[in-house]
């Protein structure tokens, strides 16, 4: 028996200036067995472009697009469905990741199999150098911390 896929689902909107970011935390995992599905909710601005860059590096990108826009949960429910790992994460199109937080929630996973879920705590970071965009990134880091610790 192998290692566990992960299915990462990334719904995303009008998205390309951070999707952009996002998808280079995604695709420097270190875990890796990961399939990543990204549902393009009918975006009008360079989203595909953006999508298409990154399939052309990495091939476990699949790539689906609206082409009419849907509800926002639905467009989440599009990457559940198309989802094919033991496991599933949701990707949002403006948070990054620590190059080991896939690997160290399939850790946990994998050595506690009364685990049914595995999470983690995230920090705000702004983005866009000395002229702040008026977005942010949420940056994931695994901890082997207990929720209540954490508050």
């Amino acid at each position: 028996m192998g290692i566990p896929l992960v299915s990462i689902g990334i719904p995303t909107k009008n998205r390309a200036h951070l999707l952009r970011a996002a998808l280079a935390s995604l695709l420097g995992q270190t875990y890796p067995h990961i399939e990543y599905i990204v549902s393009d909710n009918a975006s009008s601005d360079d989203t595909e472009v953006a999508v298409r860059e990154a399939m052309r590096r990495d091939a476990r990108i699949r790539y689906v697009r609206q082409t009419a826009p849907i509800s926002g949960i639905e467009n989440f429910s599009v990457v559940l469905r198309a989802a094919r790992g033991a496991y599933f994460m949701w990707g949002s199109d403006d948070d990054s990741w620590e190059p080991r937080f896939v690997e160290a929630l399939v850790g946990a996973l994998e050595t506690n199999p009364r685990y049914h879920a595995a999470m983690s705590h995230f920090y705000e970071q702004r983005v866009g150098g000395e002229k702040p965009l008026p977005t942010r990134l949420l940056t994931h880091d695994y901890t082997h911390k207990h929720w209540r610790e954490l508050y």
